[in-house]
This record gives structure tokens, C-alpha cells and sequence, in this order.
């Protein structure tokens, strides 16, 4: 007998329009595939490290920027679940910190995702930072969501 191809989601969301795109569309799917799903908010540590290494923010300032973030982070996180509990389906949530493209890789790799949902045209629109990495390290398959029309979607489901 085939296994399913898909049994665990992972979506990346960034808090932006394109990654709650990324996060309906991967609800919708869970729901019809009937698997797994996972969102992952990373706090960018990596590039708030760099920015105060290189004078641009000092210790507090960095600080005090990474904690906002976080708080966004874990609001995003919470408005994920809580379209996935609209539709029926449960989206386990996790906040990492680090860089971006190594920590979705690891959320990945850690979940055992079959699929990673992210929002955006390509790697570059959807992560910015370190894309070439993230392709080239990735284990499992990405999609890439930039359909306008998947809230529309997501309201019929």
C-alpha cells in the first residue's frame, strides 16, 4: 500500500500578509490531506547579533528589540491557531530564535515535515536572508504560496 505523501506540515510564518496566506492555504491542506500541522515564528537573533556587533543597535537596544519581536512572534503564533481551530484543524505552534533560514531547516528536520509552507513568490520573498542556504539544506519539499486568492478560498472551506 502507498503512504501518504504528506502526514506533517511545517509553515513559516513572518507575520506578514503573504506568510497568513502561507498559513491558510497549509490549514486548507491539512485539513484535506488530513495531517499534521505545525507553524514556526523564528526571532531573527542571528541579525539582531549582527546589528550590535556592528555598532548599529547597543546590548538593550538589541535586547529590547528581540523581546517586541518575540511578542509579535508568539501573537502571530496564537492568530495561526486560531484560523486552524476556524476550520477544525489543530496547528501546534513553536517560537525559535536564531537565523531564520537554519532554524526553519531545523523546525523541519525536528517535526519531520513532509512539506514546508511558506508565503511569497520564491525562497527570496519568503525568507529574505540565507534563501540560498535553505534550498540548499532543506530535506524535504517547499512550497511557496502567493495565490491572492487563498483568504477567499480559506473563507469557502
Amino acid at each position: 500500500m502507498i503512504q501518504p505523501l504528506l502526514k506533517r506540515l511545517l509553515v513559516a510564518v513572518n507575520g506578514t500578509e503573504h506568510s497568513v496566506q502561507a498559513a491558510m492555504y497549509a490549514i486548507m491542506l491539512a485539513k484535506q490531506q488530513h495531517c499534521a500541522i505545525k507553524a514556526v515564528y523564528v526571532v531573527d537573533t542571528a541579525t539582531i547579533r549582527a546589528l550590535t556587533l556592528t555598532k548599529i543597535f547597543v546590548r538593550e537596544e538589541g535586547s529590547e528589540y528581540a523581546e517586541n519581536i518575540e511578542v509579535n512572534g508568539r501573537r502571530h503564533l496564537a492568530h495561526v491557531a486560531e484560523l486552524g481551530k476556524s476550520k477544525g484543524v489543530t496547528v501546534e505552534t513553536e517560537l525559535r530564535r536564531g537565523a531564520v533560514f537554519s532554524e526553519i531547516i531545523m523546525a523541519a528536520d525536528d517535526y519531520k515535515a513532509d512539506l514546508i509552507v511558506a508565503g511569497g513568490r520564491d525562497a527570496r520573498t519568503a525568507f529574505s536572508h540565507g534563501t540560498d542556504d535553505l534550498i540548499d539544506n532543506v530535506r524535504c519539499n517547499v512550497l511557496f504560496v502567493h495565490d491572492p486568492h487563498v483568504e477567499k478560498l480559506f473563507k469557502l472551506l
